[in-house]
């Protein structure tokens, strides 16, 4: 009996995860739903709690060493699926990026929505795009990372990015981590400041994509801001 409630609460999380993707798990719900694939016929719920108690976050999770995981109480099997994860991530948006043109507000959309981890914290992203409007160098830049409810841009850095890429058109990124993707007073003036500057270098925003608890939000999409030409 207590199998079949193990997998029936398995086969829930892999019916939501294919209606949703992680966007509504929490971070102990993401760890337990990877670990399904390694430890069969057990609640790894409680596994998922102790793995981030004891690393402190997803990132920190993935990021630790084969070594350090195995110490935690992982099998070799569940360390390497850990370690696999962002790893086939970069495969996977690198294979794509090389061909695919960013034209659209939707396009930027699927593109930054899978680059913020399951944080508590606001990330300010940038990517840089070739005239083309083909990802520069097949990755997108984290500028800088806040509190849980705002974030101050590092302008410098992101100026600085810009320049280093000979780019001439970038979109920009961020995350509400516990509120809706709707911009906030604070959103509009930074995205009108930051479309300013990047002209002052000639180089065009192509929008601002803000990653919230209901899915992304192009500001440009949107149309309501007056901020992009």
């Amino acid at each position: 009996m207590k199998e079949n409630l193990h997998e029936n609460h398995r086969a829930r999380m892999r019916e939501k995860f294919f209606k949703e993707g992680f966007r509504n798990f929490g971070a102990h719900e993401v760890v337990e739903f990877l670990l399904f694939f390694t430890i069969p016929r057990v609640n790894t719920n409680e596994i998922a709690h102790k793995l981030l108690l004891r690393f402190g976050s997803v990132a920190a999770l993935f990021d630790a060493s084969k070594e350090a995981l195995m110490e935690a109480g992982c099998s070799e099997s569940t360390a390497a699926l850990l370690k696999a994860i962002p790893l086939c991530f970069r495969v996977y948006f690198g294979s794509r990026n090389d061909s695919f043109v960013y034209d659209s507000p939707k396009k930027l959309m699927s593109l930054f929505t899978h680059e913020f981890p399951v944080k508590n914290v606001e990330e300010f992203r940038l990517a840089c795009f070739t005239p083309k409007l083909h990802l520069i160098g097949n990755s997108v830049h984290l500028i800088n990372e806040g509190a849980p409810n705002t974030i101050e841009i590092n302008m410098r850095k992101l100026v600085k990015t810009v320049i280093q890429s000979e780019t001439n058109s970038v979109a920009v990124s961020h995350n509400h981590p516990n509120a809706s993707s709707y911009p906030s007073n604070a959103d509009i003036s930074s995205t009108r400041y930051i479309g300013q500057t990047l002209r002052a270098f000639g180089v065009r925003l192509l929008d601002h994509i803000i990653i919230g608890t209901d899915g992304p939000y192009s500001m440009r999409e949107s149309g309501h801001f007056n901020i992009f030409e």
